[in-house]
């Protein structure tokens, strides 16, 4: 996957040179945003993301559980769905909205405790499509849960910010 860098605070540039938010900014309007929506009703918690990557935890719960005491296939589409999207995010300057267009998930593996990690690697960036490979991992293990490729649809005019 590719690996990230800089410092926390450090702003990236997006193309042309436009400005995109630091990671600071990020964590805050997460931290605002996701505990009034589904990103927080599932759980996932923000941990690293730049121009090209981004990583997430989710934290496994009885709440998203399925029936049989593994991790509901939702929860991980969510998981792996919102890795590529604030990834994309943070790969565009401000002003722009970016929207699953396309999501393919390859299920390997159940996880029924612990947490699962994902990461995100963009693969191509358009002025009108980006396209992610995305994959969870069992924290505790690093043992491969689900796969998936991303395409989202890059929209200018979008609210000041981080749309999560």
């Amino acid at each position: 996957m590719v690996q990230g860098g800089g410092n926390p605070g450090e702003r990236e540039r997006g193309p042309a040179g436009a400005q995109t938010l630091s990671k600071d900014e990020l964590q805050a309007l997460i931290k605002n945003r996701w505990k009034e929506n589904f990103n927080g009703l599932v759980g996932l918690e923000f941990l690293d993301g730049g121009e090209g990557f981004s990583r997430l935890r989710l934290p496994v719960r009885p709440e998203i559980l399925q029936p049989w005491g593994s991790v509901h296939g939702g929860a991980i589409a969510t998981l792996l769905d919102v890795t590529g999207g604030v990834g994309a995010h943070l790969s565009y300057p401000r002003g722009y909205r970016l929207l699953t267009l396309e999501l393919k998930i390859n299920y390997i593996g159940t996880q029924g405790q612990g947490a699962l990690l994902s990461e995100g690697a963009m693969l191509h960036r358009g002025r009108r499509t980006t396209v992610w490979q995305m994959r969870a991992v069992d924290e505790a293990g690093g043992r491969l849960r689900a796969h998936a490729t991303g395409t989202y649809i890059v929209l200018e005019g979008g609210p000041e910010g981080f749309p999560g």
